[in-house]
């Protein structure tokens, strides 16, 4: 929703997310002015404003044109959950993200923004700490296996150590690249931001890749 995600972008700044949610005068005076000087940010709720992705992405090449800013990012939390013209339509979930993603592909294509959406992930591709008891990655989007022919980069974020903040990334699908192994991020609970603590390598190699070191 939008205030949750606004609370978001004041904990990133450096606002208490208690502040946030109590609404104290001071956070939120200085939150207003940190959305006020973000004329390129527009940030909507689906249920609060009746809009769908088409209106999303029409209100952003609105703004773009506005400001004469030919960049443009898109970003949908989450494809299950998203609403697009004809969802209505949609007899089973898999009929639905299948919807939605090829929404998101034409909207891509038509539009020139980077469309990046979150997704829900089979219980398969989490449920076990043990990598090896987990699904492929390649197969962890829930729903639809059209997703991940449609996407252009994959990333399938699980907590592999058991410690709250710490998410494993993997990369199963990388068209813009070569496919790297896992990485990892640390969370930072209070900022609600991410730190990049490198690659993870299951079975360290006596050789070095000299690609993996370019990456490092």
């Amino acid at each position: 929703d939008r205030a949750g995600t606004e609370d978001r972008i004041g904990q990133a700044a450096g606002l208490a997310l208690d502040d946030l949610e109590r609404c104290v005068p001071a956070a939120m005076e200085y939150l207003a002015k940190l959305l006020e000087s973000l004329p390129n940010l527009v940030i909507v709720d689906q249920d609060e404003d009746g809009m769908t992705l088409e209106d999303t992405s029409a209100e952003l090449d609105r703004v773009a044109k506005t400001l004469g800013s030919p960049a443009k990012a898109l970003f949908g939390d989450s494809l299950q959950t998203l609403r697009v013209r004809g969802i209505e339509d949609a007899r089973t979930l898999k009929d639905r993200a299948d919807l939605v993603t090829a929404t998101s592909k034409a909207l891509a294509r038509r539009t020139g923004a980077a469309v990046i959406l979150t997704s829900e992930l089979a219980r398969g591709a989490y449920r076990s700490k043990e990598t090896k008891e987990r699904i492929e990655s390649m197969a962890a989007f829930k729903e639809s296996g059209a997703i991940e022919y449609a996407m252009t980069t994959g990333l399938v974020l699980t907590n592999g150590t058991g410690e709250e903040n710490i998410v494993d990334v993997d990369v199963p699908k990388n068209k813009r690249g070569r496919r790297v192994v896992t990485f990892r991020l640390e969370r930072n609970p209070y900022r609600c931001t991410y730190a990049d603590l490198g690659l993870v390598e299951d079975e360290p190699s006596s050789e070095p890749d000299p690609a993996l070191e370019g990456l490092r």
